[in-house]
């Protein structure tokens, strides 16, 4: 069994800030049977952790700027012209001088995972496919999994845990990384196995897109790929933000992609993902024994607004649909059940005669609800 969607959408409309939340929770439907993919663009590495004395990541945009300084265009290169620019700096300056802006950009060996990283490591993903040149979501994953070249592909799907698929290629192997016009002209046919594979994932399963521009221009090709191909029979792909985007992007991508702005910092831990990312875990994940107790313990906890109808109505709507899912058919017909729906009657009962009455009916029904004995469901699969 799984978490109700009433528990998940109550969640996500507190973290999205009331945005509607319908083509996520679709999302989660889709990745409780079809195992989902994790996109990784640039800007999920900002969230790394520098190491003592070590310098910090930079966004893809300061690359581009710094590039631009050496030609002398000024920091006014806008990230569009990021093939032009790393061109043009590699035809004049030559290989090592602009591999060694590009280290100086990714300092890999200066950071660490931080915590959103190590929060992506509790989904079961089908795969983790990045743009990124660093090495911290296999350092996350704690996997030597990972996909560097096209012949490691054959290895693709080995096994329960996911391969790291680095698409444009790898910090250590320089000849990989794909940033300039020359790269992504040879793309196609250069790395034609990695656009096979990406495309027949990305058709197959649902996606989560984080760090991710959405403006990549060989993605634009895959996924246009996939709308000519399957139109609106494609999986959902779910994209967060923290701008949101401008609005002819998530124009653009409305067919196929749904974008949420998501940026709830500042917070006291000041993390950005960590809270979302745990609410999809805990929506796709099959529950196990121990996870139905911690969904129960979960219920139990009272809603912070007990003076509003609403909220108690969804925190006794939770409970009675878990009571079903953990308890179906006859089980229901138990004493305890029935003590449990007794509760539940007369506390709804004393909140409709007595307003005052309501911010009780937590109290009230908790007991009960405690005596609930976890067993193995018993409906047919």
């Amino acid at each position: 069994m799984h978490r109700s969607l009433k528990w998940l959408e109550s969640r996500l409309k507190t973290e999205l800030d009331g945005q509607n939340i319908t083509a996520l929770l679709h999302w989660v439907e889709v990745a409780r049977t079809t195992p989902p993919v994790l996109f990784v663009g640039a800007g999920f590495s900002l969230n790394s952790r520098p190491k003592p004395g070590g310098k910090r990541m930079s966004s893809f945009g300061r690359l581009i700027s710094a590039l631009a300084t050496d030609l002398g265009d000024g920091e006014d290169a806008h990230v569009t012209d990021a093939p032009w620019v790393a061109e043009k700096h590699r035809t004049l300056f030559g290989e090592h001088t602009y591999v060694r802006r590009i280290r100086e950009a990714v300092p890999d060996d200066d950071v660490e995972p931080g915590e959103e990283h190590d929060a992506l490591t509790n989904i079961s993903w089908k795969a983790v496919l990045t743009l990124n040149y660093d090495t911290l979501l296999e350092r996350a994953f704690k996997t030597s999994r990972v996909v560097t070249f096209q012949d490691q592909l054959v290895d693709c799907g080995r096994g329960d845990a996911p391969h790291v698929v680095h698409l444009h290629g790898h910090i250590h192997f320089p000849d990989t990384m794909v940033l300039s016009l020359e790269d992504y002209r040879k793309y196609p046919t250069k790395c034609a196995g990695f656009v096979t594979y990406t495309r027949n994932l990305l058709m197959m399963h649902p996606a989560l897109f984080l760090g991710f521009g959405a403006n990549d221009s060989n993605f634009v090709a895959w996924s246009g790929w996939i709308q000519d191909l399957v139109r609106t029979h494609a999986p959902p792909w779910i994209r967060l933000d923290p701008s949101g985007g401008d609005e002819g992007l998530r124009a653009y991508w409305a067919p196929r992609m749904t974008t949420y702005k998501y940026d709830p910092k500042p917070r006291a831990d000041d993390r950005q993902f960590v809270t979302i990312l745990d609410i999809l875990r805990k929506g796709t994940e099959e529950l196990t024994k121990e996870g139905q107790k911690e969904y129960i313990a979960d219920l139990l906890e009272r809603p912070k607004d007990t003076n509003s109808p609403e909220a108690i109505a969804a925190w006794i709507s939770d409970a009675v649909t878990t009571v079903l899912d953990l308890h179906p058919g006859d089980g229901m017909r138990d004493g305890r059940f029935a003590q449990v729906r007794m509760d539940m009657a007369q506390g709804v009962l004393r909140a409709l005669i007595q307003p005052d009455a309501l911010s009780r009916l937590c109290v009230d029904i908790r007991p009960s609800l405690s005596l609930i004995h976890i067993s193995e469901p018993t409906r047919p699969y």
